[in-house]
């Protein structure tokens, strides 16, 4: 039976039996016990909650419980389920934790063996994968650079996050992205190159299929260059020099001749004799 608490408006369900005129009732909500006939109008158990003292004036009163409440108290007991608490302890967890721990470690030493048992993949690489990426571009590696490798010139070119890479006449344009000293070329249709940085060197290695290509800023290539042919010269002028010192006298008349002939004949002999 749906009843109405006549001073709170609060509605709750209270079972009633067959045969039965009258429920004494409490309300859950303000402990109002009211008297609500089975059919009864909200007006008339308004009226008689008016003579019904309230739940705070009994308990003032006296501390002797009633048979009406010693009822309720029992219907409540019964139709409330005693439900035990399971206690919790921590040792679910701790165990979830190491699994998870083991299996983490497991996962690692796994990779490590794979890079280390692989001839193309550098073993740092995995310690790479904890570090960020930089936020800004270094200033040095801003620029131009150019590197020749097995007679094949490649240049490349970085401004920002954009790369142009130009490599027997094919120019592959992206992006890049640093980590810790790797740096990884990003081309369209996903495609990737990767190089490692010297910035104690400034230089820029990339790892191709034919093998590595030192790459340095086009200023210092064309620096190179220019020491490099000023070197040659030098050694160039050195030995025509050193030619020109060492050229033979050239005589004129044949008696000239004879004579330095002579002259070189005895001196080997006596070389040869000496030694004897």
């Amino acid at each position: 039976m749906l009843i109405r608490c006549p001073k709170c408006r609060y509605r709750f369900d209270e079972p009633v039996a067959e045969g039965i005129t009258e429920v004494h009732s409490v309300c859950p909500l303000c402990g109002t016990p009211f008297v609500v006939a089975v059919g009864q109008p909200a007006a008339e158990a308004q009226q008689h909650v008016e003579d019904t003292p309230s739940a705070p004036a009994a308990e003032q009163n006296t501390d002797t419980p009633t048979d009406y409440e010693k009822t309720l108290a029992d219907i409540h007991t019964k139709t409330i389920p005693n439900i035990r608490r399971r206690e919790r302890s921590g040792l679910g967890c701790i165990i979830a934790i190491a699994l998870f721990i083991i299996l983490m470690l497991y996962l690692c030493s796994g990779s490590a063996e794979r890079a280390q048992s692989s001839g193309d993949i550098d073993p740092t690489d995995f310690l790479l994968s904890s570090q960020h990426p930089t936020d800004t571009v270094p200033r040095w590696i801003e620029g131009s650079w150019i590197g020749i490798s097995q007679g094949d010139t490649t240049t490349l070119s970085i401004y920002g996050y954009n790369i142009a890479l130009t490599r027997s006449g094919t120019i592959h344009s992206g992006t890049h992205r640093i980590v810790g000293d790797k740096m990884t070329f990003h081309f369209q249709p996903d495609t990737e190159l990767v190089c490692r940085l010297q910035p104690e060197k400034e230089q820029i290695i990339l790892m191709l299929a034919e093998g590595k290509v030192k790459m340095i800023k086009t200023d210092h290539f064309h620096e190179q260059q220019q020491q490099k042919a000023l070197a040659e010269a030098e050694h160039q002028a050195r030995i025509s020099s050193r030619r020109s010192a060492i050229t033979k006298t050239t005589y004129t008349t044949p008696t000239q001749k004879k004579v330095k002939k002579k002259k070189t004949r005895r001196r080997r002999y006596n070389k040869y004799h000496r030694r004897r």
